[in-house]
């Protein structure tokens, strides 16, 4: 298995099991029902919708009034989607 994305630093985990793990059941696409991307451009994709969950949360933020806690935003707008998106 390829692993130009993981470095290892100790000794804890070899290079022999960062392999096993990618052989392991469940972890090619189709096990996370992900059929015309790849797992990478899932991520890719979820982050980057986080990202923009996080910036329309903070315009809301900026536009409480000072004696306002925010609960009800961060909920809707941050908690929520970010959940959702999990």
């Amino acid at each position: 298995m390829n692993n130009n994305c993981i470095h290892i630093e100790g000794s804890i985990l070899s290079s022999d099991i960062i392999d096993k793990i990618g052989e392991l059941k469940g972890q090619k696409p189709a096990d996370f029902a992900i059929q015309k991307r790849t797992v990478k451009d899932e991520i890719s994709r979820a982050w980057a919708d986080a990202m923009d969950y996080w910036r329309i949360y903070q315009r809301r933020v900026e536009n409480l009034s000072e004696d306002s806690y925010g609960i009800t935003e961060t909920r809707n707008y941050w908690i929520i989607p970010l959940l959702q998106l999990l």
